[in-house]
């Protein structure tokens, strides 16, 4: 498996850009919401995260290895063991998440709206909502309390549920996408994040969003992944469920079609040596999937409905451009604004990282922060989008711990600590057992090509090449002088001669 590398080209910084205009934004927004509580005015407070943002700046260019130099990453086995981080902080996840709910209670917090429309106190059935995803949430819930009851416990025990399955499944999705290092660390930060653990009892339809977000991005990895590997079959299967998982997403709320954006200019952007032919060909399939499913979904809505299928797409859009505005939105928890502020400043480290590869890693951060962004503050939205923008946000720190590690990775001057602890006697045994398998190979090849009908080299050595050789003297006569015929006389016989 190999972890995902995007093309460093004119749409990657301006993607690059966009993700930087988007840190910043949120960055200052969460700042001058929290000093201002102190009596520090806006100004003093833009200056106050900028000397923050240079200062982690600094940090990462220090951290980050000056030698680079690629090489195969070996990775080794050491049992049961290998898997212990992630056990851990799976586990450290789970425990922390019910361990508030036993603190905090299990009351509810804010708008029950959706509660009320699920009991089942005299309704037949949940009234229809504008907004497909609080729609299909509603209706969960009222299946949830027609089984328990009228019971709060119920509902926060689901949203634990919802939190813990989208948690895991982005852990998924950056195993796939950013290697080991980075997956763990999501685990953590999904561990202490302050909105998970301090708002499971806000009855909101976003979890349910993000557990399907998790779905497609982890099957979308899946085509980035094959695509690599040259799995043809495997990446057009994955194409159309994707297609289809991202229909259902737009269907149930518009930054679905974020999400579709990030997947496809994942597929087209990324670095490999797959022609652009076939990139086109799981793109295509990718959009006939969405399209397919998303028409099917209006026509569906509009079968069960009675609305035309043209008046369906109008009510669906209807909500989300009825009070075009530009708003900031504004957090009221103390905890949320410094947990945005620190995400924030971990997400720096994929800006500055951006600099320093020779590829992108954040291209899927980028395109959801930026749109979501776009959206909140455009007044575009029918829910809060805080628990999705959350893992997202987690995703792109993910993607700057995934830079700084992949830099320790192929700088060959910077050493495991696993290499240091292996001693002599252990390296002897490894390279003697090295020089034996070499030998027994070559043997093995020797008799092999023997066995087939090809001659062992010849050991005896070969004929030299003739050389015609010239006899010079010291003396050398004259043409006329080198008459040596005696001519017979008459009567005379050669051997009268002598």
């Amino acid at each position: 498996m190999q972890r995902m590398k995007w093309k460093k080209n004119l749409l990657g910084y301006l993607l690059w850009i966009c993700f930087c205009i988007t840190v910043c934004t949120a960055l200052v927004t969460a700042g001058v919401q929290i000093l201002d509580r102190v009596g520090i005015t806006a100004p003093w407070t833009v200056a106050v995260m900028a000397v923050l943002f240079a200062a982690e700046a600094g940090l990462f260019f220090w951290l980050y290895p000056d030698k680079r130099k690629r090489q195969e990453e070996k990775e080794k086995k050491h049992g049961w063991t290998k898997y212990l981080p992630e056990f851990v902080a799976g586990v450290l996840l789970i425990a922390l998440r019910f361990a508030a709910a036993m603190a905090y209670g299990m009351s509810p917090v804010g708008d029950t709206t959706l509660y009320e429309m699920a009991e089942i106190a005299g309704m037949e059935s949940v009234p229809l909502l504008p907004h497909n995803a609080s729609y299909v949430y509603a209706c969960l819930l009222s299946v949830l309390l027609r089984f328990l009851g009228n019971k709060w416990t119920a509902v926060a025990v689901m949203q634990i549920l919802l939190q813990l399955v989208a948690s895991f499944l982005f852990f998924a999705v950056v195993r796939k996408l950013y290697g080991r290092c980075a997956s763990v660390a999501f685990l953590l930060l999904a561990s202490v994040m302050p909105d998970f653990l301090f708002r499971y009892n806000r009855i909101t339809p976003d979890l349910l969003l993000g557990v399907l977000a998790g779905m497609i991005l982890w099957t979308a990895a899946e085509i980035w992944n094959g695509i690599g590997e040259g799995k043809g079959w495997k990446c057009g299967f994955f194409s159309i469920l994707t297609g289809l998982l991202l229909g259902i997403f737009v269907w149930l709320d518009l930054s679905g079609l974020l999400l579709g954006l990030a997947v496809l200019l994942g597929i087209t952007q990324l670095q490999n040596t797959c022609g652009v032919r076939r990139k086109g060909i799981f793109a295509g399939c990718v959009t006939v999937g969405l399209f397919g499913a998303l028409s099917g979904a209006f026509l569906v809505e509009s079968q069960m409905t009675g609305i035309r299928f043209f008046d369906v797409l109008f009510y669906y859009i209807r909500p989300y451009i009825a009070d075009l505005r530009l708003v900031v939105p504004q957090t009221e928890e103390l905890f949320s604004l410094i947990a945005t502020v620190m995400l924030c400043l971990l997400a720096g480290m994929a800006v500055v990282g951006f600099l320093k590869q020779d590829y992108e890693k954040t291209l899927i951060a980028a395109v959801m922060l930026s749109g979501i962004t776009v959206l909140r503050y455009f007044n575009m939205t029918q829910v809060s989008y805080m628990n999705l923008e959350n893992l997202f946000w987690m995703l792109a720190v993910c993607a700057g711990i995934s830079c700084l590690a992949d830099a320790y990775a192929e700088n060959p001057g910077v050493e495991t600590a696993l290499s240091e602890n292996l001693d002599a006697e252990t390296a002897h045994t490894e390279n003697t057992g090295e020089m034996k398998k070499e030998k027994e190979t070559t043997e093995v090849t020797e008799q092999k090509q023997a066995s087939e009908g090809n001659y062992i080299p010849n050991p005896l050595p070969l004929p030299k090449k003739h050389v015609k050789r010239e006899i010079r003297f010291d003396y050398e006569p004259l043409p006329e002088q080198m008459d040596f015929d005696y001519e017979l006389k008459k009567g005379e016989e050669d051997f009268d001669i002598l």
